[in-house]
């Protein structure tokens, strides 16, 4: 699997089902998907760090679903590659909001797609 498609994959993940959340001093970038697919949460996870759990029973779907969540230094040192990365949509939007919500600046750091399973 290329870099390029890994980390287009993962941004469309991010897009699709991701929420840049937190609560008052400690902000968080959380995915949530149906137990049945949990492979991509586990390249969000061998790519970016974070955790995984549940699953979780209830809510809106009625069904068992798991939550990727990362925080901390794992989160800022995401925060460039998704600032480069994000495609123009409603959820970068909610992105930049989030980003000057917790004075969280872009700074160059590098990322390692060889933590991802070919």
């Amino acid at each position: 699997m290329s870099r390029e498609f890994c980390l287009g994959y993962l941004m469309g993940i991010i897009v699709g089902e991701g929420s840049f959340t937190g609560d008052r001093r400690h902000p968080s970038l959380a995915v949530k998907m149906h137990e049945h697919d949990p492979e991509p949460m586990l390249m969000l996870q061998q790519v970016f760090g974070g955790r995984i759990n549940g699953p979780y029973e209830g809510g809106a779907n009625r069904g068992r679903h798991i939550i990727w969540q990362l925080r901390g230094k794992e989160l800022r040192k995401a925060i460039p590659i998704i600032e480069a990365n994000l495609p123009l949509s409603r959820k970068r939007r909610q992105f930049e909001t989030w980003r000057v919500k917790y004075g969280l600046n872009p700074n160059v750091a590098s990322w390692n797609i060889a933590a991802v399973r070919k």
